[in-house]
């Protein structure tokens, strides 16, 4: 045994107390998409967990893991922890091959030997090799799961894992801030916000069927649904939507630590994947996100700004969205880029980067940034739902008409109109141009704090019923 044993005996306290509940950190808060992401372990040989720096990755894992002994007869020892973030474990290029092989030699459960054992990697792009170390692991010992966190999925290189998992797209488990339905659900939710989870799914699947087949008979029904069950919580819900844009589902504000994070990600973790002569332009990036969300940006007066060619810039633009700080929106449906958006994925960013105080009264322009990020961020997640990958979620402006944000969904388009810096009127009115060019059936308008409302071609949502639908 080595110095290495030490070193896994400090960060596998489930291996002496039988529980996952006194690793450092532990949250017993679950996300609602959890299941998801443990079945993905147990179903699975090869698992890449992916988000930025400061997202919860950590955390995850060591639910996954508390699962895995409290509820799925795990032996603990036959689950391994390996923080190669950890300067201690920067110690030769072999490490996840020799930590794995201490664990099956020396740890793993003698009473268990013939149970599937697990490791999980954190931090795994810290090994220059990680991918072979974790291929050669997995062609060994034919009962191992091995599970590791990334900053991001399309810059990695899976080529020597793709025999432990054929279909890629399955592999790849994407973990996003937080999102406004687990932060009320998690922060003593009244019973009613509890127990709507499939009446949220009915009204995804309505809206789809009023874009898809021109019939929003169905949406009216299931929105009515979904407000009856919220009747009792609907105020407590409205009032949480300000503390979720400003502190992120938090008790209190991290704003220094998420600006700290996206440091990390652009300065140490990008660079593991990407070289640039001048790093600070993707911080630039970020700034001009958190200050101008969802304006229009010549291509050309962004390369301007950061002295930066054209395909340089685009470079920039990729990189970010692949390590989910920043997704460029484009004009819908236009073959040659000439403009972007830019939308950081977490409004936390805002508040970071902006010097927003969360305790403060919002004036009209920082709600309007938080809010744009907020809906991006949540229908980017529909659109996931919607086609089970990542599409692109563009914008559409022409003279005196502009629609916010595109979800497609089996093709069709479903437009939002955000109606906040402009009248509903005038948001109906740009859905109406949008909607007789490209012959769509059915759009939304985003208010602020009205009813919602369902009209055979457009219904009417507020911001706090269709960030709690996402």
């Amino acid at each position: 045994m080595s110095a290495l044993d030490d070193l896994q005996q400090n960060h596998n306290p489930w291996w002496e107390s039988g529980t996952a509940e006194s690793a450092e950190p532990y949250v017993s808060r679950q996300r609602s998409d959890f299941s998801y992401k443990r079945d993905a372990v147990l179903e699975n040989r090869f698992v890449a967990y992916a988000g930025p720096a400061g997202i919860g990755k950590t955390t995850i894992i060591h639910q996954i893991i508390d699962s895995l002994v409290s509820e799925h007869d795990t032996h603990p020892r036959n689950v391994l922890y390996l923080p190669l973030g950890n300067p201690q474990y920067q110690i030769g290029s072999g490490v996840i091959a020799e930590s794995i092989e201490e664990f099956t030699t020396y740890i793993r459960a003698e009473q268990g030997k013939e149970d599937e054992a697990y490791v999980f990697i954190d931090d795994a792009h810290a090994s220059p090799d990680w991918a072979r170390q974790v291929a050669s692991a997995l062609d060994s010992y034919s009962d191992l799961t091995v599970a590791v966190s990334l900053p991001t999925i399309d810059q990695a290189d899976f080529s020597l894992l793709e025999e432990f998992q054929p279909e890629a797209e399955d592999f790849d488990e994407i973990i996003l801030p937080q999102k406004f339905y687990d932060s009320i659900r998690n922060d003593s939710a009244p019973d009613e916000l509890l127990e709507v989870g499939d009446t949220r799914y009915d009204v995804r699947q309505s809206l789809k069927r009023a874009t898809t087949d021109g019939d929003p008979a169905g949406l009216s029904s299931s929105l009515s649904g979904l407000s009856k069950r919220l009747e009792g919580a609907e105020r407590d819900i409205k009032r949480r939507v300000r503390h979720y844009m400003t502190r992120g589902g938090r008790a209190e504000s991290q704003a220094s630590e998420v600006a700290r994070n996206l440091e990390l990600t652009v300065y140490r973790d990008i660079p593991r994947f990407q070289q640039f002569e001048q790093r600070s332009d993707l911080h630039a990036l970020c700034a001009i996100s958190a200050t101008s969300p969802g304006e229009t940006f010549q291509l050309t007066e962004l390369s301007d700004r950061l002295d930066c060619d054209r395909r340089t810039l685009q470079r920039y633009l990729d990189v970010l969205r692949d390590f989910f700080i920043v997704t460029p929106a484009y004009q819908y449906k236009h073959q040659r880029r000439r403009t972007v958006r830019l939308q950081p994925r977490d409004p936390q960013y805002i508040v970071a980067l902006s010097e927003i105080s969360p305790d403060s009264i919002l004036d009209v322009e920082d709600e309007r940034r938080l809010v744009t990020v907020s809906i991006f961020d949540h229908l980017k997640r529909l659109s996931y739902y919607y086609n089970r990958g990542d599409e692109p979620v563009p914008y559409w402006e022409k003279t005196a008409a502009t629609v916010d944000h595109i979800v497609s969904t089996e093709g069709a388009p479903l437009p939002f109109a955000l109606a906040f810096t402009r009248s509903e009127k005038d948001a109906k009115q740009s859905l109406r141009r949008f909607m007789q060019e490209f012959d769509a059936e059915h759009g939304v308008v985003v208010t602020r704090d009205t009813d919602w409302s369902v009209k055979e071609d457009f219904s009417v949502i507020p911001l706090w019923l269709l960030l709690t639908i996402c």
